[in-house]
């Protein structure tokens, strides 16, 4: 396929398989292929995540499945230059392996991978990436291009069997359609992502997920921001790109976020927070914004162990990067997204009062 826009990455082709296999068979397991748009519509801010799940290990384990395959989709949108979350309409789905049968399929063709389920097709062909198909209502035409290098956020693939965790997040520009009800949205001033993981048993989200866990992008012209922070496990990682190649890279103890202002949602009573402080900082550069959510939708995860429920912001950043060489980017306004989660109901061990 002939692609007009140019793009780039380091994924190899391969990457984007199943690595299932590396991992032992009668343990549980969860791999994940899938993507995030933020733009602009019609005067509406515009915010899409579509993922393939495959989840198992057995009936007695977390997934409590042997194996199967579950399609995600979460979409909302609320009017341009909102500045203040409000309790919009939204569509989404619970991630629940026992309520789901059957699995995927992929597909290896000489220049793309497709990953297919009932009407949805993930197809990888780095450093493009499109996904096509209807859910729910909700049909998509959409195709991202990489920005950048991949951040291998999760983990080096070799080191998988090992380590039990493996993948990548890539940034990218975004275009295409996403047609809800009948009515199709043509996506303008695009951004987005796609990203495969893969974890094994040593993955437990409900107690991971004790404290709620940030995975944030900011995306500008002339620079990009991702970080993933999960404070129960440890984990803090989080990268700086540039148009020119350059790239920052952030570990654990460099990215710190503040909680400016919480919000009860009306549909679920869950006191989300809704508007944070953040800071990154190296001795090479020190990124230093605020993040506001003005629209949300939900996805919750049901396991053995409990029920976690995940928050999808379409937000806005405002801040300023500055560089060690005297260079500064500023952020005024600027596409963002932010996703929020915690464990709701535990079923033992309990969660912090704040967090």
């Amino acid at each position: 396929m002939e692609y007009k826009r140019a793009a780039k990455s380091d994924v190899l082709l391969e990457e984007d398989s199943s690595h299932r296999s590396a991992l032992p068979d009668g343990k549980d397991f969860m791999e994940v292929n899938g993507l995030i748009v933020r733009g602009e519509a019609e005067g509406m801010e515009i915010c899409v995540l579509a993922m393939i799940w495959q989840l198992g290990g057995g009936a007695d384990g977390q997934w409590r499945t042997d194996e199967t395959s579950l399609i995600q989709t979460s979409f909302h949108m609320v009017p341009k230059g909102q500045k203040q979350i409000t309790d919009n309409a939204f569509i989404g789905n619970r991630l629940d392996g026992a309520e789901w049968s059957g699995t995927h399929t992929v597909t290896h063709e000489a220049d793309k991978t497709i990953w297919q389920l009932q009407g949805r097709q993930m197809i990888s062909s780095p450093p493009y990436w499109q996904v096509k198909g209807e859910h729910m209502g909700v049909d998509l035409d959409l195709t991202l291009g990489g920005t950048a290098n991949a951040a291998r956020v999760y983990g080096a693939w070799d080191d998988l069997p090992t380590a039990g965790r493996g993948g990548y997040e890539n940034c990218c520009w975004a275009e295409g359609s996403v047609t809800v009800n009948g009515h199709k949205y043509t996506i303008e001033n695009g951004w987005g992502d796609h990203g495969v993981l893969t974890f094994g048993e040593n993955y437990d989200q409900v107690a991971g997920m004790r404290e709620g866990y940030y995975y944030v992008w900011a995306w500008h012209e002339d620079m990009q921001l991702f970080f993933w922070v999960m404070p129960s496990s440890g984990i803090g990682s989080g990268y700086a790109y540039f148009p020119d190649g350059r790239e920052y890279k952030f570990g654990p103890g460099e990215i710190r976020v503040s909680v400016l202002e919480r919000w009860t949602d009306p549909m679920t009573s869950i006191d989300a927070p809704v508007r944070w402080h953040v800071n990154m900082s190296t001795p090479d550069m020190v990124d230093d914004f605020n993040v506001a959510g003005v629209g949300r939708s939900i996805y919750c995860v049901p396991v053995k162990t409990g029920i976690t429920a995940r928050y999808c912001f379409s937000s806005r950043a405002t801040g300023r990067a500055f560089l060690a060489n005297g260079e500064s980017v500023q952020f005024d306004d600027t596409t963002a997204y932010v996703e929020w989660g915690k464990s709701l109901l535990p079923f033992s061990g309990g969660t912090p009062e704040s967090n």
